[in-house]
Parts: structure tokens; sequence; C-alpha cells
């Protein structure tokens, strides 16, 4: 079946696709990372002004919303930052992800002030989650690389240090025209302030009191300062290999490098074998009749045979050559 998707920016916090959307978010999401919902419905309604952008899209098929996606837009860095990317459980699949991914990615660059921006960046952890397990996969898939420092992901508020979560930070660059392999401090130190503090510092600024805040923004200042003692001037950007196994040792566990990701093809083999039966019946129901048809008319035999038989061959030809063409259609 052809998949017809499409991506929907949401402007409205009362819109009926964010709703499913959110549904489908509250359902995926690993509790120690997910944002509060009411948070994500007030930050939309309210269009906070900043250095950094929000864009927040359902993910739909077939007009049923199938998923959710909410990306950081860092103006002064020029990166796309994929916060949270969700697709309900029957649709986690190399092509609903691939198809609905590059539809944000086209969309975004689509806005003239973010033409220019060259990298994707996103957080990859380590649960088990089954959104997790496949989000991991399709980012091995679509060839992202690991940036090589301790990042951990800030907490979801001051209170709760369990949210606070060393993960691997991946980037890729939107254009898919070379392959990054390293990058210099200095833009990953922008990457990092961006992320830090123009997205989740401002972010918790509007839901957190000044109290909560300042112990929020002094957790996230160690974080920063641990993470930049740690980067050197140039930095070696990792191949991103999804492992398929609970224990991380390539020994026991079967691994798929990074590839191309292409929809597999399917032939129609029940209908082929409907059709060389019916060609096959019809050629020896043809080959009969001009047996009896010829010997009515006292042709020889051995012209029969020779006539019937090559009636056959030319039929039987036929059908192949018509089944092999519809077998690549």
């Amino acid at each position: 079946m052809e998949l017809t998707c499409k991506v929907k920016r949401i402007k409205s916090a009362t819109d009926s696709d964010l709703r499913e959307a959110l549904k489908i978010y509250q359902k995926q999401i690993n509790v120690c990372i997910k944002t509060d919902q009411n948070q994500i419905l007030q930050y939309l309604s309210n269009r906070y002004s900043s250095d950094r952008e929000m864009a927040f899209y359902a993910l739909i098929s077939r007009d049923l919303v199938i998923g959710y996606a909410e990306i950081g837009i860092f103006l002064s860095s020029k990166v796309f930052f994929i916060d949270y990317f969700v697709l309900d459980n029957e649709y986690q699949n190399n092509a609903y992800f691939y198809i609905c991914y590059n539809l944000i990615i086209k969309d975004l660059l689509n806005y003239r002030k973010y033409s220019s921006f060259k990298y994707i960046i996103m957080e990859s952890y380590s649960g088990n989650n089954s959104n997790e397990a496949f989000i991991r996969k399709c980012l091995s898939l679509e060839n992202y690389k690991i940036i090589d420092i301790p990042y951990v992901q800030p907490g979801l508020d001051s209170q709760d240090n369990d949210s606070i979560v060393s993960c691997k930070l991946l980037i890729k660059e939107t254009s898919q025209a070379s392959d990054l392999d390293c990058m210099s401090k200095h833009l990953l130190i922008n990457i990092l302030t961006d992320i830090y503090y123009n997205h989740y510092c401002e972010w918790y600024s509007h839901f957190l009191d000044k109290i909560n805040y300042d112990k929020y923004k002094l957790s996230v200042d160690k974080q920063f300062a641990n993470i930049q003692n740690t980067i050197k001037e140039k930095i070696i950007l990792k191949n991103y290999t999804y492992i398929n196994c609970k224990y991380f040792n390539s020994s026991r566990c079967d691994f798929s490098q990074n590839s191309q990701f292409k929809v597999p093809h399917k032939t129609n083999f029940i209908k082929l074998t409907i059709l060389f039966i019916i060609i096959l019946v019809v050629s020896v129901a043809v080959s009969i009749g001009l047996y009896y048809l010829f010997a009515h008319l006292k042709v020889q035999n051995q012209i029969i045979t020779t006539i019937t038989s090559i009636i056959t061959v030319g039929l039987t030809a036929i059908g192949v050559i018509f089944g092999s063409q519809s077998s690549r259609k």
C-alpha cells in the first residue's frame, strides 16, 4: 500500500490534531524526559519571544494523527534541535519515520529565515522504551554522527534530579552533500550554549518561580562548565551504530551500520501464479480444440502436432513475457 503522509505545523493550542498528537506523546515518552503537557500548551499559546523559536508538529497519515514532533529552532547557531519525535506503536517502522522526518526538515527549510540552517541536533537516550529504541535505529539509518562529549540533559525542573539524564548528542547536516566527520570547538560551544541556555533555561523561565529558576540555572551552569572542560579544539565525530541488543557488546549482538534506507520492493506472487495457471489451461484447451478441428478436416497428424505445439509454445512465451512485465510494476 502506498504511504500517504503529511506534517502539520501547529499554530494554536486548541487545534484538534494537537490534542491527538499529545495523546501519543503522553503514551510513548518516558516519564523522566517528558515535558509537562500543560507547559507545551501554555508555551504554544503565549508564543514567547527569544533567541530560540519552537515548532510543534502533528504527524498525519490518511487523515489520522500518527505522531508528534517538537523542534527547537536556534537562531544564533542556525541549528534545528529535535526535542521530541514520536510515532504511535503501529506506525513505528522506517518508512513512516523517513517520510515524516524529511517532510518536517523540508517544511522548516522552506521558511526564508531558516533556509541557511546547516545542522540538525538530537539527543539519543539509552532507554528500552519502544519509541526510544525505534528512534535510535532510524537515526543510525539517517547517518547521524555522535558528538563525543559527556553530554548531560538538564532536568525537567529544579527539584527532579532523576530527570537529569546522560545521553548521546547527535548531529547531521541538513544537506546530504557531504559526510560530516568533525566540528570546531567554537561551533560546539555555540550549539551547547543554545541548548542549555536559549532552549532549556528559556523554557523553564516561564514555569518556575525566581527561587526555583535560580536553582535550575545554577545546575545548568555546573553541567555546562563540566562539558566545556572536556572539549578539544577539534571534535572528531563517531559513526552512530544501532545495537539490536540490551547489552552494548558487539560480539554478542546483531548490529546495523549506517546505510541509506530504501523501501522494499514487493512482487505480487499470488496474482502471478494464477495468471500462469490460466494461460496454461487456455493453451491446453486451444491445442485440444485445434487437434479435433484439424482431425475433422482430415489434416495429417504430423502437421496437427506441429501446429498445436507451436501455438502452445507461443502462448506460454506470451504468458512469461506478460508475467515478467507485471512483476516489475
